[in-house]
């Protein structure tokens, strides 16, 4: 909106809106891989399309690109992980059932569920989908802003694993919650 408004640079406000569009659209087939604990195929898209984001990032960078061919990396990457792992879900989950059933006591505790963790949401939305950019565009030069991006993706790059453990980790705990296998955690813990 933005971008579309005049605000300049003009693509690249664009471009972070459409990248900023599919990281959200992405995760929910994301989630629901996760859910299915299909970890290897969340885990997976992501890292491909993390490791050549940086890589190509850099590049665009060292090449002489700018903010918005920056956010042009972003916005493809972004857009690759939706289709990518959208596929990915629309098969896992046709695989699984080929219908559902209702469930009104699993959605009111499932909304209220949502509705607590709606606030660690709006932080990872402002910290991870690149809203420094606002005050980085006002305060700082291209050159500052680039080293910036460069440090972000090593860090995002350094992030992966244990975030891809928390996804491996938090659905087989609620499996084995669902299940009433509470010693089988405790016997997981202790290993861990």
């Amino acid at each position: 909106v933005l971008g579309l408004l005049g605000s300049e640079p003009r693509a690249a406000w664009v471009l972070a809106g459409v990248a900023a569009f599919s990281g959200v659209l992405a995760s929910v087939p994301g989630a629901v891989l996760t859910g299915l604990q299909r970890w290897r195929d969340a885990t997976l898209a992501g890292l491909v399309t993390g490791g050549l984001g940086t890589v190509a990032t850099v590049l665009v960078l060292v090449l002489g690109g700018r903010i918005s061919a920056m956010f042009a990396v972003e916005a493809g990457m972004l857009l690759l992980v939706l289709v990518w792992t959208g596929i990915l879900a629309r098969r896992s989950l046709s695989a699984v059932s080929t219908g559902l059933e209702p469930a009104p006591r699993l959605r009111s505790r499932s909304l209220r569920f949502a509705a607590y963790s709606s606030l660690s949401g709006v932080l990872y939305l402002i910290v991870w989908r690149r809203s420094e950019f606002f005050f980085l565009n006002h305060y700082s030069s291209d050159s500052e802003i680039a080293f910036y991006s460069i440090a972000f993706a090593l860090v995002t790059a350094v992030v992966r694993l244990p975030s891809a453990m928390g996804q491996v980790l938090a659905p087989a705990v609620a499996t084995l919650v669902g299940a009433g296998e509470h010693e089988r955690i405790r016997r997981g813990f202790s290993r861990a």
